[in-house]
């Protein structure tokens, strides 16, 4: 099975919970494949710094997944680093991470109440069900070097 299945069923959560804006959709779902990255580099090189060799399997990787369903590599990637790079000048400076919310993704949404006025919420994309099973899949393929 394709990480597709999960883009699409992570999307759908989104799309019944308000987030119908395909630009929104596609800011969430990037966060999954920013943070597979991270996990995967700090698990499998326990390293806060993408080696070259490292890079070019990712490269890979991100090619095969671009080919599977549309995503932004380049974007990915630089977030990725530019995350490990913040965490650890964080960590060398106060021995731990500070506001990682910073990282959370999240939209204002409006809902209607019993009389008819709008109420305005917030919902945070990266903290379902959804998000999670779409994460471990995307670090699973990174593991395992396939689509």
């Amino acid at each position: 099975m394709s990480h597709l299945k999960h883009v699409i069923d992570y999307r759908s959560f989104l799309n019944e919970n308000g987030i119908t804006c395909t630009t929104n959709q596609t800011k969430a779902t990037q966060e999954a494949f920013i943070r597979s990255l991270i996990m995967y580099n700090c698990k499998m090189n326990d390293s806060f710094h993408f080696s070259d060799n490292v890079c070019e399997g990712i490269w890979k990787q991100l090619d095969l997944w671009n080919a599977v369903f549309p995503i932004n590599a380049r974007f990915i990637l630089e977030s990725a680093k530019s995350r490990l790079g913040e965490m650890h000048k964080q960590l060398s400076r106060c021995g731990n991470l500070n506001n990682t919310s910073l990282y959370e993704v999240v939209f204002d949404t409006e809902t209607i109440d019993a009389e008819g006025n709008p109420v305005p919420g917030k919902f945070v994309a990266t903290e379902n069900s959804f998000f999670e099973v779409l994460l471990q899949y995307l670090y699973k393929e990174l593991v395992a070097g396939h689509e």
